[in-house]
């Protein structure tokens, strides 16, 4: 962490894109105003020290073009203020890097706020329709040449070269050229000497934003016609850096741009802990703080994403948690535009369906994911595969992943605020068909066993709106999935599959959330044909005893249950 200022304990202030200051003096700023690097700095505020990023892309001779894709509120605006603050001739002089890890790397003294710096916020080029998408995309580009005006009277580029800059200060939005930004680089180059750097935030805004709505195909070209001549093959850049949630396909924006390097949640390791906060970041916070003891907590609620092989934890969460008296809580999710895979959901694919129940109940899914593509090309949601879903929801940060040895992914819940998030959105997504079960966990809980076989007659024979209708390979993997999901989205109880216990291994656990109150642990037997479920039942309790499934467990008391399913019926036994 890097820091200005007093030691006393401050007050917290909450970044837009999630990178936290914390203020050394009596001056308050708005929540969600400090999304800026120069103002984190200028405020003595607290941020992670990231500044190795700014190495890492100058320190590459052979790419010009960097792309990073993060989840939302995971500091990539602030990293993008940084960079400029660090190479842009506007700013030669600032003490702001003082005290970074950058300030080490003398090699750079030489470049240091020498370079023009053409700077794009795309949120800005999103619209309704074709026709606001068309405006806002002129907005875009005229703000950059009003960012330079000075053009417009520089001795330094040729009279008719400044009356075209004039013309483009006071055309029409409407009006632009898609090789405007190219020639704009151009001019910049002329007037300064030395090549323009490109920063762009949300790269991915149009694109996204359009997503499912008829003006899709525009924002991808838009995006590919007037990022492309800025982009590819130009002379006139040094670098250019763009920052964004989702991975466009390479094919539809990016198409013959070779110099690109590209760190997502899925790859680019070099750059995996520039974005978002290390532990040893996390522990820094703990200490300033006054409380290294909520480490713990803080890493079950906010810690888990795999960001190419390497643990993160959400910046956004960490800081509104202790902006909030450490009240560990969903701060992050409550930000959060779900609007796409909402609808995939919708569309009641059995796969989608059995892997989200696997999903939030705590169980790993393996499945492919695709590195180069978040979107369909027609932009159509329902055109959406498998695949694309879950690419989607690890670059949204739903999801993290692992990849295994055969090139498939293992992607899990990375948290206990996701996973909170995801079970009411699970539950939500079932709808009414909920309200049947609620009596399952109350049951076991208490040892009602008769009560128990009721309600698991119910939920094997009728699962919630028909929506489990799982491709798992047996019958006991489909009734472990179906009785797992549907106990895990309870508030205050976890439902855990192939719960380590004692000696072994039991099928299901249910345990309480806070360490008090009973629990059960759960072993399912299938009754074999022509065999007897109350022999059925009785082996399975005895397995729970014999291998001390409940030795170990949280809860007070904590109960034994068997459950033998065939095909006359449920039998359940609980001691």
């Amino acid at each position: 962490m890097s820091r200005r200022g007093t030691r006393d304990y401050p007050t917290n202030h909450i970044n837009n894109d999630g990178v936290s200051t914390i203020n050394g003096g009596d001056d308050t700023y708005p929540p969600g105003s400090l999304d800026n690097f120069i103002e984190i700095r200028e405020t003595e505020g607290y941020l992670a020290d990231k500044s190795m990023l700014i190495d890492h892309i100058l320190s590459d001779r052979h790419n010009k073009v960097f792309l990073f894709c993060r989840p939302r509120r995971f500091g990539k605006s602030v990293n993008l203020t940084m960079l400029d603050a660090f190479l842009n001739v506007k700013y030669k002089g600032n003490t702001w890097f003082d005290g970074m890890k950058i300030s080490e790397c003398r090699e750079y003294d030489g470049i240091r706020n020498t370079f023009p710096v053409i700077y794009l916020d795309m949120r800005v080029g999103t619209g309704i329709d074709a026709n606001r998408l068309t405006r806002n995309f002129g907005s875009i580009v005229n703000a950059a040449y009003e960012a330079h005006d000075y053009l417009e009277t520089s001795e330094r580029i040729p009279e008719y070269r400044r009356a075209k800059v004039s013309r483009i200060l006071r055309r029409d939005n409407s009006d632009f050229d898609v090789d405007d930004l190219r020639y704009l680089s151009e001019l910049l180059h002329l007037h300064h000497g030395v090549p323009a750097v490109v920063l762009i935030d949300e790269y991915d805004a149009p694109v996204h934003m359009s997503l499912g709505k008829g003006h899709y195909s525009e924002a991808v070209g838009y995006m590919r016609d007037v990022l492309a001549p800025l982009l590819k093959g130009n002379p006139h850049i040094y670098k250019a850096v763009l920052v964004g949630v989702l991975r466009v396909a390479r094919e539809s924006l990016f198409s013959g741009l070779n110099n690109l390097v590209v760190s997502g949640p899925l790859e680019g390791s070099r750059f995996a802990d520039c974005f978002g906060m290390t532990e040893d970041d996390v522990k820094v916070v703990c200490d300033e703080a006054g409380h290294p003891e909520k480490l713990e907590e803080v890493r079950a609620y906010y810690d888990g994403y795999r960001i190419a092989g390497t643990e993160i934890y959400n910046p956004y969460s960490v800081m509104n948690y202790f902006d909030n008296g450490m009240k560990a809580d969903g701060y992050w999710v409550r930000t959060s535009h779900e609007k796409d895979f909402e609808i995939l959901l919708s569309q009641g694919d059995p796969d989608v369906n059995d892997a989200m129940i696997a999903l939030v109940s705590g169980q790993s899914v393996e499945t492919n994911l695709d590195r180069s593509m978040a979107f369909p090309h027609c932009g159509k949601l329902e055109d959406m595969d498998l695949k694309g879903l879950f690419t989607l929801m690890v670059q949204s940060g739903y999801l993290t992943a692992e990849i295994r040895d055969d090139g498939r992914y293992d992607i899990r819940v990375p948290n206990m605020e996701i996973m909170n998030h995801l079970k009411g959105r699970v539950r939500d997504w079932f709808g009414q068909g909920w309200n049947r079960m609620y009596g399952l966990l109350g049951s076991l809980l208490s040892g009602d066993a008769g009560k128990a076989e009721e309600n698991l007659i119910t939920l094997i024979r009728n699962p919630p709106n028909d929506r489990i209708r799982s491709h798992v390979d047996t019958t006991h993997a489909l009734h472990q999935l179906i009785i797992t999901g549907m106990l895990s989205v309870y508030k205050d109880y976890d439902a855990v599959a192939e719960y380590h216990s004692g000696d072994g291994v039991s099928d299901i656990a249910v345990l309480p959330r806070n360490g008090s109150g009973p629990s059960v642990v759960i072993e399912l037997k299938e009754v074999p044909a022509g065999g007897d479920s109350e022999e059925t039942v009785m082996y399975a309790m005895r397995q729970i005893e014999s291998k001390r499934y409940t030795l170990g467990v949280k809860g007070d008391p904590v109960r034994a249950c068997g459950i033998a399913i065939g095909s006359d019926g449920v039998a359940v036994r609980i001691s």
